[in-house]
């Protein structure tokens, strides 16, 4: 009955957040799916650009019978629109500098490019029409104000930890900050470091964790750092999605929420 309605009545269901549901329930979706296609049933599944394959993946029967559609990030250029715009009509100036850093930190996300914006402005209290010009000086306030309404201590702890060691002790890096950390801390270090990147690659993790360690003696190798990686993607599997941060995939690491990147950058 439903899927004769939505045939005849032109409807389209969409399914958003493809991504947050268990392989499990993917694959009991795709099946139902391929049935109610044949029927000439129309679906639009929503889904981040490195799983768009999910549907596929999980019943091959759908190859042919799904396009593609690859929705583009927001590009630096548009996110400095939204500072250069806003701040114009609070008669703000802002320099294209200044927007341009600011659309870099909001690693291609427009709401955290309007949170940013408000804390700019709850930081220099533009209402009260003493500010005239947003400088550099006032954005690593901004970007630590923005980060105090993001909950993600209980996430950067969890995946810092890694698993229970069963007894064996980790090896220790001393670092150039003068801290000692182990792989999985190392890590996680190693995401917040520039450039800002929503997805890298085994190698630039491991370049980055070497340019991190004092000892060029002590720096792990490629397949320790993949452990590492993998390590932490099984601990975060089975928890809320809010722990869902990070995906390993294809040999690469994906940072799936760009608030969780900016909290590792600014919030810690």
């Amino acid at each position: 009955m439903v899927i004769k309605h939505f045939a005849s009545n032109n409807k389209v269901l969409i399914l958003d957040d493809f991504h947050y549901t268990s392989n499990e329930a993917q694959k009991n979706i795709a099946s139902h799916l391929k049935d109610a296609i044949r029927r000439d049933f129309r679906a639009i599944i929503i889904s981040l650009p490195h799983r768009a394959d999910a549907p596929i993946r999980n019943n091959a029967d759908l190859a042919g019978r799904l396009s593609l559609i690859d929705i583009e990030s927001w590009k630096i250029n548009e996110l400095e629109e939204i500072a250069i715009k806003g701040f114009k009509q609070l008669n703000v100036k802002i320099s294209k500098q200044v927007a341009q850093e600011i659309a870099i930190e909001s690693l291609t996300s427009p709401q955290l490019m309007q949170y940013i914006c408000l804390s700019i402005c709850t930081a220099l209290n533009v209402d009260n029409g003493d500010t005239k010009e947003i400088t550099f000086n006032i954005l690593e306030k901004a970007y630590k104000l923005t980060t105090s309404n993001l909950d993600y201590v209980d996430v950067v702890n969890l995946i810092s930890k890694g698993p229970l060691s069963k007894g064996k002790s980790r090896t220790m890096y001393s670092t150039k900050s003068g801290e000692q950390m182990d792989l999985y801390k190392l890590v996680v270090e190693s995401l917040s470091k520039n450039p800002p990147l929503m997805g890298l690659t085994i190698d630039d993790i491991k370049e980055r964790v070497s340019d991190l360690i004092q000892n060029d003696m002590m720096k792990p190798d490629r397949q320790k750092i993949k452990n590492t990686v993998t390590q932490m993607q099984k601990i975060i599997t089975d928890k809320d999605d809010i722990f869902k941060v990070l995906e390993w995939k294809d040999d690469m690491i994906y940072i799936t929420n760009p608030l969780f990147l900016f909290y590792l950058r600014w919030g810690r």
